[in-house]
């Protein structure tokens, strides 16, 4: 996927292998393209009942067979209600299990996440840190409803970061750890005129040269990236449809945002040399 600009294109691998225009992201900026799609760039024994001749006290339930009488002063276990073992704490009297608290990781191993937000959020678990994201489906229905299904679907979970550009984007949603590129349902309507601005800290859907052909990939800016909104009816002004913000981790999103990158595989040079892997997708709605 590729962004606009007024310079002059350097020429990228589109989704069928022949070479697409790839804007460079403002003028005077290093050539940053737009986040594309199919480019690459733009998880003892039983006790001896009591002696059956012995004579219960006047009032007091006699013990039945097998079953060990109340001491003296001691309160009898109710019935059906299993005496509690000498020395152990009656189940009765322990408090209950603190609930877990936001971020902590409960026995099953999950970690727990509260809503913040009256908007839907997705939480994202990375190998770096943990990125919170609020999303506007008053703005952006289609956009929204698109990506919150590839989250609950769990398709974003395994795959990675692959593009990193300093100072502009990181993009993800779109290659598995192999660097394999992921299976994807039909593209959907560009709603870049509707959504937000591509400020610091938004997440957009990438898409190619196509105006209409985002699908699963999105970017997360790293700058006030104002060139990729919408502009006009025209190829340099369809823009990139921004569909919510950061509310929680941006120092996470900074900190992919300066890993070193590099060539590998079929990818341009912008992918990180270590993998920066999606583990996990939250939706809390």
């Amino acid at each position: 996927m590729f962004l606009c600009s007024c310079q002059k294109q350097e020429p990228a691998p589109g989704a069928d292998g022949k070479k697409q225009a790839e804007p460079a992201a403002k003028e005077g900026d290093k050539a940053a393209q737009a986040p594309g799609d199919k480019s690459g760039l733009v998880e003892g024994k039983a006790q001896e009942g009591a002696p059956a001749d012995k004579t219960a006290a006047e009032g007091e339930k006699p013990a039945t067979e097998g079953e060990k009488p109340a001491a003296e002063g001691e309160k009898p276990a109710a019935d059906g209600e299993k005496p509690a073992a000498e020395g152990e704490k009656p189940a009765g009297d322990n408090p209950p299990a603190e609930a877990a608290k936001e971020g902590e990781v409960e026995k099953s191993g999950e970690v727990k996440f509260e809503k913040k937000s009256e908007f839907p959020e997705v939480v994202f678990e990375t190998t770096k840190g943990i990125i919170r994201v609020e999303l506007y489906p008053e703005k952006t229905p289609i956009t929204v409803k698109n990506f919150l299904q590839y989250a609950q679907d769990g398709f974003y979970e395994g795959s990675v970061f692959h593009r990193v550009v300093a100072g502009f984007v990181i993009q993800g949603g779109g290659y598995s750890t192999d660097l394999a590129e992921m299976p994807t349902r039909a593209p959907i309507e560009n709603e870049a005129a509707t959504g937000i601005s591509n400020a610091r800290g938004t997440i957009a859907m990438a898409r190619t040269n196509q105006r209409n052909s985002a699908t699963s990939q999105f970017y997360i800016s790293l700058r006030n990236n104002t060139m990729l909104d919408y502009r006009g009816e025209n190829p340099q002004g369809w823009g990139y449809c921004a569909f919510g913000k950061v509310t929680e981790g941006m120092e996470v999103v900074d900190a992919i945002g300066a890993v070193s990158t590099g060539r590998r595989g079929m990818l341009p040079a912008e992918v990180p040399l270590e993998n920066i892997v999606i583990n996990k997708v939250t939706v809390l709605k």
